[in-house]
């Protein structure tokens, strides 16, 4: 019964999560309207856009920041492959992380107003990041290595995966010729969290009595329909789904939350525009179907006196490993409850979400061709992680047909090759982007891979408009993709 429910819950997630994250080529397409998410700032020149669900945009992506497949594995006899340990620690950094988003747009609709572009936006967005130190690569070797007060394993992960509506409304205003800018704010309906953040589990070994201290600070927060038991210890033994409401526990619950994003272009002369973004700036307050659980202490495991336990079975080794694990934990069960402070409760909690800046800026070589480059800083385990991407971008028929290939530096690799199309017939647009294709054709030496394509509806769409003395000008472009 519990499989069928995981797998309820599973199908309901999938079918909510088909699209729309954010990436780097798409960036260099302004003239695809999924760019607004990008920058609130761009605006387009048909007066109205309309997006369908599942049609308009369906985005995937997956990556590993630390290494690929051929980077840890080696061929040995009869086509098997072994472990490459060494290279494997060479390869892994302080943190690592897989990272996956799942996203659906569930409607989408904008409407250009004189020098003003307004946009209304609701999507269901899933993310998640599982982060582990290089530490559980190093454990193998044991605790000889980390010796001593500045020396000591972390044995934490993080852990952030969310998934929530989004009701996003966005205003773009273009000043001059020279100036956009815009911004958006977001109201947030939670539907599903677990996380852990602001924790850690350090294991330190004295290096004269070789004593195995533990200092523990673990904080685990959950919203989902579940009921979760605990030991004496007030450790977690069993956790059973509840009988699930959609409606009630995933929809119309209590899991609020708000969010903006903002953005500015500027064009700097006829040659150079800059332009930048923050997005996701924003919590989501958790309240229904609520778990948490906290742990705070210090504890000094000094070894177990075994004489006490010592007879006929220990000597004739008929002790299983269970029996053995229960005497050291009887034997120091009082000294680990007065140690740390573990206190298991249901009470809301605040989840933020993880913010992105990006800053670009494309120099227009000639009338079709421009070249461009975007940094991109992401922010969530008290840290920032950065990427680079340069790319050529063209334009042809009067924005019917737009380019890019980019190339990309990210996740801790300088293998990503990334490409984006986007074709307008009549009302139709049709786009594909992706920031790394070089997967599909060598699967062991690439660890990212997203996928970004859909077809968008406009209408209204000129060219051109009347000026002040009624002649026709060419609109002033809002981004060098446009020209």
């Amino acid at each position: 019964m519990q499989r069928k429910k995981i797998i309820l819950i599973l199908l309901f997630l999938i079918t909510q999560n088909l699209i729309y994250a954010q990436n780097r080529t798409l960036f260099n397409i302004p003239a695809v309207q999924q760019s607004t998410n990008i920058n609130p700032a761009i605006q387009h020149n048909c007066r109205l856009y309309i997006g369908l669900p599942l049609v308009s945009s369906i985005y995937f992506n997956l990556n590993h920041t630390a290494f690929d497949y051929n980077d840890v594995f080696k061929p040995v006899n009869n086509g098997k492959y072994t472990i490459n340990i060494d290279k494997l620690e060479n390869m892994v950094n302080n943190w690592n992380y897989v990272k996956t988003q799942l996203n659906i747009n569930l409607f989408a609709i904008a409407y250009k107003y004189k020098n003003y572009y307004f946009t209304f936006d609701i999507l269901n967005k899933t993310d998640v990041k599982i982060g582990y130190p290089d530490d559980y690569i190093k454990l193998p070797q044991g605790n000889g290595n980390f010796m001593g007060k500045n020396n000591y394993l972390q044995l934490l992960p993080y852990l952030s995966a969310v998934n929530y509506n989004e009701f996003a409304f966005g205003i773009s205003r273009q000043v001059s010729e020279q100036l956009t800018y815009g911004g958006k704010i977001k109201y947030l309906q939670g539907m599903a969290n677990t996380q852990i953040t602001n924790s850690y589990l350090k294991l330190y070994t004295d290096e004269n009595t070789y004593d195995i201290q533990a200092k523990a600070k673990v904080e685990i927060n959950s919203s989902f329909p579940m009921t979760v038991t605990y030991d004496s210890l007030n450790i977690p033994s069993n956790a059973t789904i509840n009988d699930l409401n959609i409606t009630k526990d995933f929809i119309f619950n209590n899991n609020r939350g708000l969010a903006i994003d903002f953005g500015m272009i500027y064009k700097f002369n006829k040659k150079i525009t800059i332009s930048a973004s923050a997005l996701d700036l924003g919590f989501i307050s958790w309240k229904t179907n609520t778990n948490n659980y906290k742990a705070t202490g210090d504890f000094t495991y000094t070894g177990v006196d075994i004489s006490k336990w010592w007879d006929t079975k220990m000597i004739s080794g008929e002790y299983e490993f269970d029996s053995i694990n229960q005497i050291i934990l009887t034997e120091h069960i009082d000294s680990l409850q007065s140690s740390y402070n573990i206190t298991p409760n249901n009470t809301s909690y605040y989840s933020f979400l993880h913010s992105k800046i990006y800053f670009g800026a494309t120099y227009q070589f000639k009338k079709y061709l421009n070249f461009g480059v975007v940094t991109r800083a992401e922010i969530y385990n008290k840290r920032i992680y950065p990427s680079l991407t340069l790319s050529a971008n063209t334009n042809f028929w009067k924005n019917k047909f737009q380019a890019t290939l980019s190339y990309s530096v990210m996740n801790n690799t300088f293998r990503n090759i990334g490409f984006g199309l986007a074709l307008k017939l009549g009302p139709v647009q049709l786009y594909t982007v992706s920031d790394n294709i070089l997967l599909p054709f060598n699967l062991k030496k690439n660890r990212s891979f997203n996928f970004h394509f859909g077809m968008n509806l406009y209408f209204g769409c000129k060219n051109t408009k009347k000026n002040k003395t009624g002649r026709r000008n060419k609109r002033p472009s809002i981004c060098p993709a446009y020209l």
